[in-house]
């Protein structure tokens, strides 16, 4: 049908030129670099007349030019932003490439715009470093090491997303159509003061099937030797993959699978002292992985997606906890299993409002295992052996809900959003049960007079359930065609702390010169964090009730440390305090960016500081040798009191040139 309404679009224009001249040739892209099928593409000559297109399986439009004169063209396609080329020439065959970028309420790009208005606007390309299929085939096919190369251009503090959402496995590089770093340092949708977020946006795979798959493996051929080791460690890593995606219902629903596994070791290296001198080894430490994902995506209206998707995952790690002064006793081996389920609903209401909402469920399991069941002994600064005492599972149930929502209105740009979070956490992962000795030197560990014995005493079993939520509302107004300013408020609240946590945030962007080359950004803002569930729960199971720390002095040894000789101290605990409150950062930044052509260089000056951060006090510490409480030792009382500063300049350069296979980013923060 598309095919035989291009030949009469054809027709059209032959008769409407009225004679035959140059043939113009429009190849259309998605963001990831493939043929978009059934693109309408609008051909309109001096004299006024529109030829219309489409293009056909090859991705490509022909339409007959006039002999003489320019023309315009407009090229549109379903959930792709439109894109336009003015006062082309007309030659004998000319031939263009057009490239479509995805829809969103706020357009990037726009024809003839003033340049400082790009420039200066927080939604547009001039606040973000976007990675197209030329970078994309660059980066490295394992999903993990992307990650970790992504993070390193990105910067510190950088939050990652795959389309909306943060968690889980990165998809394949194939998989993928875009990557977008994009910078708002003091937008009140971000929970964390993060630099760069890194936006990946995932192909939607409408028009063909396609896949791929592929095996590599690496080893220590070219490793350093670590400096402490007597010979370079063994390392190495097998990894298979495969891909496919292709459309269920073409043009409207598709499905992407992706599977891969990796068997890898490494090494780590142990030094110190014992009683028979000196040593100097290395330990191999296994890894295995094994990750699988289905992901649907269906369009429900040209403006409108619906997107599932469901991951699995485990992974097993060995000889964990070896290393530096821990001998080979003291390894544990601990295998983590993980499922994610995950949904959203993006696009258009209306012409002025996008929203995007999102909910996720994940379940995650860890076990761990030590190799040896034996109390420790640590000699300080020479050696660690005996059991890890690490041992049981962590488990935990997260439900996400998240609705954002986009209002475009003259000179405003409005963004309102909430997110809800709760957890379900349980564990009975033990920590210590059979006790540590503790030796101050080889001299002490030698005449068997260790000074302290400590153990956790108890029931492990602990369960943690919270909630968390946020909601937040910004506005970016545009004051002028150089400035633009941005305001907002975010709230957030935690059931295991309580209390409203407001966080005002502002910021400019201002481009002061004719040619958009040079943008100035500044802002500054409160940020709050969260205490952590795995923390809360720590803290739960060693609060007297469930488990306490047991110190004994002067314990015999190698005998039980409750021996005649041994002197018990009171059990000591952890307790949370009375009024606790979400740890606060105060940040404040300003950014001069100047991009010329392909080259874009940032220098950042950023000031914060915490306070309300979380600590742990002994409040039953001896006063003149007499504790407040006798019946008790330690109370470590975890309090909203600790405080940090924070002062760095940061320089970020970025060279992309796709058309001669070029990309080079660096950062450097002092």
């Amino acid at each position: 049908m598309r095919a035989l309404l291009a030949s009469l679009c054809l027709l059209a224009a032959t008769s409407a030129f009225a004679q035959s001249g140059p043939v113009l040739v429009v190849t259309v892209l998605d963001p990831s670099g493939a043929l978009l099928v059934g693109a309408h593409v609008q051909a309109v000559a001096d004299a006024g007349t529109p030829v219309d297109a489409y293009t056909g399986p090859d991705g490509m439009a022909r339409i007959v030019l006039p002999p003489k004169g320019r023309v315009n063209l407009r090229v549109e396609s379903a959930g792709f932003e439109p894109a336009s080329l003015d006062g082309l020439a007309l030659r004998r065959d000319t031939r263009r490439t057009v490239t479509l970028r995805l829809a969103k309420v706020y357009e990037t790009v726009q024809v003839g715009r003033d340049p400082r208005a790009q420039a200066s606007d927080p939604r547009s390309d001039a606040f973000a470093t976007i990675l197209g299929a030329a970078e994309i085939r660059e980066l490295p096919d394992d999903p993990d090491d992307m990650e970790r190369v992504l993070k390193d251009m990105a910067g510190p503090g950088a939050v990652m997303r795959v389309n909306g959402f943060r968690g889980g496995r990165l998809p394949p590089k194939d998989q993928i159509a875009q990557i977008r770093f994009h910078r708002n340092l003091f937008g009140t949708d971000a929970h964390e003061p993060g630099f760069i977020s890194v936006d990946i946006v995932t192909k939607p795979g409408l028009d063909t099937w396609h896949g791929s798959a592929g095996f590599g493996g690496r080893n220590a051929l070219l490793d350093a030797r670590n400096a402490l080791a007597p010979a370079r460690g063994d390392e190495g890593s097998l990894r298979g993959s495969s891909t496919a995606s292709g459309p269920v219902w073409k043009k409207h629903t598709s499905l992407s699978l992706s599977a891969d596994g990796t068997s890898a070791y490494d090494s780590q290296t142990l030094v110190g002292a014992t009683l028979d001198g000196p040593f100097a080894r290395s330990v191999r430490r296994p890894m295995d992985t094994a990750n699988a994902s289905l992901r649907l995506e269906h369009a429900l209206t040209p403006t409108q997606q619906v997107r599932a998707e469901v991951q699995r995952s485990h992974a097993f790690n060995g000889n964990l906890g070896v290393g530096t002064f821990d001998l080979e006793s003291r390894g544990y081996s601990q295998a983590r299993d993980e499922s994610l389920v995950r949904g959203s609903l993006v696009g258009g209401l209306r012409r002025s409002l996008y929203n995007e909402f999102h909910w996720s469920w994940r379940a995650s399991e860890t076990t761990s295992a030590s190799h040896v069941q034996a109390p420790a002994v640590s000699v300080l600064g020479a050696f660690t052996a005996g059991g890890a005492q690490v041992d049981g599972s962590r488990t935990s149930r997260i439900v996400d809900l998240a609705d954002d929502l986009d209002i475009s209105r003259g000179h405003h740009a409005m963004r309102a959003g909430v997110l809800l979070s709760a957890t379900d956490a349980r564990s009975s992962e033990a920590h210590n049960t059979l006790g540590t000795f503790v030796f101050p030197d080889l001299a002490a560990f030698a005449a068997g007079q260790p000074p302290s014995f400590t153990r956790s005493v108890g029931n492990p079993v602990a369960r943690l359930r919270e909630t968390m939520i946020a909601s937040y509302l910004q506005d970016d107004v545009r004051v002028s065609t150089r400035l633009t300013l941005s305001g907002g408020i975010r709230q957030e609240r935690q059931s295991v702390i309580g209390g409203l946590h407001l966080g005002p945030r502002g910021g400019l962007a201002w481009s002061p010169f004719r040619s958009g080359h040079t943008t100035v950004r500044a802002g500054a803002g409160l940020f709050f964090d969260w205490f952590e569930p795995g923390d809360a729960l720590r803290a739960i199971q060693l609060d007297g009730a469930h488990q306490r720390i047991e110190t004994v002095l002067a314990p015999a040894y190698p005998g039980v440390a409750d021996a005649v000789a041994a002197t018990p101290l009171r059990n000591g605990r952890v307790q949370l305090a009375a009024h606790l409150a979400q740890p606060m950062l105060r940040e404040a930044s300003v950014a001069v960016e100047h991009a010329r052509g392909p080259v874009r260089l940032s220098v950042t000056v950023r000031h914060g500081g915490g306070v309300r951060g979380l600590r742990g006090v002994d409040v039953n510490a001896p006063a003149a040798g007499v504790r407040p409480d006798p019946l008790a030792g330690p109370v470590t009382e975890i309090r909203s009191t600790a405080r940090s500063g924070t002062d760095a300049l940061s320089v970020n350069l970025n060279l992309v040139q796709p058309e001669r296979h070029v990309f080079i980013a660096a950062n450097y923060t002092v």
